[in-house]
């Protein structure tokens, strides 16, 4: 019995026994699972931090490799040092395009201090090697370059600033400079030309440069009109990609007058300093009335002259310059015009069919949209008067033929030689012979007063020589034909004289079809006297002019 029990309490310690056991190994099997776990750890963070610190160090190495900067070291394999000496003068500091720098520097022996004379030091700015700005040590070792800081160099960003060894010599370089660069703006303005009406767009032809003439693109301008009187409000835009200034839009609460625009472009810190800049005689407008100079009265078929001076209507002063109008006759365009540079105007017409009270009208071709303005002239037309046949009375002398055969035989005899006696009355007293037309020979002299020769001639063929063929013979030219046409129609139908007619309408017809002709005043009276002879066959008078 004893047995048993001490057999079971054997078998019962080594089931204890085993079961520590059993747990010890777990626990030894845990921790080992748990120290792997922590070396695995602690190999990959390290792993990690060597990578991220090549990684570093690789950036830093192309940052360095981009210059010929090198961090300070002593070695035996470099034949020298370069050291820039005058960094509180120029490493950091702002200078304006054009400047002249001096860039101080020494090559010496680092480990014994000695000065290498007669070496070739060349600058570099921004990693680019500038050959021609140079030196050669001196017996001290030391260099200056004289730099002249060029105009393209970005105002908007820092420069590297650096010397360079270009002997076959291995160089330490130990410092390097950095500088700012300023420069100043201008305006480039023309000047707008002509005159303006509210609401349009003014272009002032003009730009905002740097100092060396590029454009300054994408930047503020402020600009602000004045006169005497009125001052506007300072009014922002911005500059075009070229630094062209943009249109300028006329305000409207400007009154008539003579303006000026003040310009300024604000300093744009460490870039570009400011400017200002005024224009003037910028001559504005609202409305505009026309100063009609015609005769109230014209004719069918009737040349006249449409003429007048365009100007402000709240400053007669101002005059419309160079500006395009349309002229309109009972609503109908037959021209278009530019006003000269007192704002006057002229067009020959000629008064077509229809009589009664006609508009004329002058109007502004419209710019801005919506608004137009015109000026109107009432004009009466009546139907032209064929000038009266001339009266043929009986005179006594003829009333005394009918007496008889002797009297009439006496009677030939006195007016043969009464005849011939007025003839030669005529021909001595023909070139004072005032002509009729008077009206339109007022217009000739208006035309050739004002060196207007070529419509001179021009009027002179339709307005008179026209108008007489028209009132003697009842015949007017066609649409269809031409000048020589009716030239030979002339010599056919009214048996006019070709050697007069066809020397007046070849000189008549190269002025008017071969334009631009221009004809001196010696030309003008030469054609006048061909047209003199026509005029006395179609008259009985001689043609003079007394201008």
């Amino acid at each position: 019995m004893l047995k048993i029990l001490s057999n079971k309490f054997i078998d019962y310690n080594y089931n204890l026994e085993r079961e520590d056991m059993i747990k010890m190994k777990k626990k030894l099997s845990f921790i080992k699972r748990c120290n792997l776990r922590a070396f695995l750890s602690l190999f990959i963070l390290s792993f990690l931090f060597l990578a991220i610190m090549v990684f570093i160090c690789s950036n830093y190495s192309d940052q360095n490799n981009a210059t010929i900067y090198n961090t300070p070291k002593i070695s035996v394999n470099f034949d020298g040092t370069l050291n820039l000496t005058n960094p509180e003068e120029i490493d950091g500091k702002s200078f304006y395009q054009g400047d002249t720098i001096p860039i101080k520097g020494r090559v010496f022996h680092r480990i014994n201090g000695t000065s290498l004379e007669n070496v070739n030091v060349i600058l570099r700015v921004d990693n680019q090697d500038l050959s021609n700005f140079n030196d050669t040590t001196d017996i001290n070792g030391e260099f200056t370059i004289d730099y002249n800081i060029e105009n393209t160099l970005n105002v908007f960003s820092n420069h590297l600033i650096e010397a360079k060894v270009i002997d076959d010599l291995e160089i330490e370089y130990i410092t390097n400079y950095t500088i700012n660069v300023n420069t100043t703006s201008y305006f480039e303005i023309n000047g707008p030309d002509g005159i303006y009406l509210a609401q349009e767009s003014l272009d002032v032809n003009g730009y905002i440069r740097f100092n060396n003439g590029t454009g300054i693109g994408s930047e503020t301008i402020n600009y602000q009109w004045f006169n005497t009187t009125d001052t506007g409000p300072w009014t922002p835009i911005t500059s075009n990609l070229d630094g062209s200034i943009p249109l300028i839009l006329v305000p409207t609460i400007l009154k008539s007058g003579v303006y000026s625009i003040n310009f300024s472009f604000p300093q744009i810190p460490n870039a570009v300093d400011d400017t200002d800049l005024s224009i003037s005689n910028i001559r504005i407008f609202s409305n505009f009335t026309c100063d009609w100079n015609l005769a109230s009265e014209a004719s069918v078929g009737q040349n006249v002259i449409i003429q007048g001076q365009a100007h402000s209507t709240e400053n007669s002063s101002i005059k419309i310059i160079n500006r395009q109008f349309r002229i309109l006759y009972d609503g109908l365009l037959i021209a278009t015009i530019t006003t000269d540079g007192n704002g006057n105007f002229s067009y020959s017409y000629s008064i077509p069919s229809g009589t009664g009270n006609i508009t004329l009208s002058l109007e502004l071709i419209e710019t801005v949209p919506g608004v137009g303005y015109s000026s109107s002239f009432n004009l009466e037309v009546t139907q032209a008067v064929a000038p009266p046949s001339p009266n043929i009375g009986i005179g006594p002398t003829q009333l005394f033929l009918m007496i008889g055969l002797p009297i009439i035989i006496g009677a030939v005899i006195i007016l043969g030689i009464y005849g011939f006696l007025y003839y030669k009355k005529n021909v001595s007293t023909s070139r004072v012979i005032n002509i009729p037309l008077e009206d339109k020979i007022t217009n000739l002299k208006i035309l050739k007063d004002s060196g207007r020769l070529e419509e001179a001639i021009s009027y002179l063929f339709n307005a008179i020589y026209m108008d007489l063929v028209a009132a003697k013979y009842g015949r007017t030219r066609k649409i269809t034909e031409t000048i020589r046409d009716f030239a030979i129609i002339s010599v056919k139908d009214f048996k006019l004289n070709p050697s007069s007619i066809y020397p007046f309408i070849q000189k008549v017809e190269q002025i008017i079809y071969a334009k631009p002709f221009e004809i001196s005043e010696e030309v003008f009276y030469q054609i006048i006297e061909l047209f003199s002879p026509i005029y006395f066959q179609l008259t009985g008078y001689h043609f003079v002019l007394n201008f």
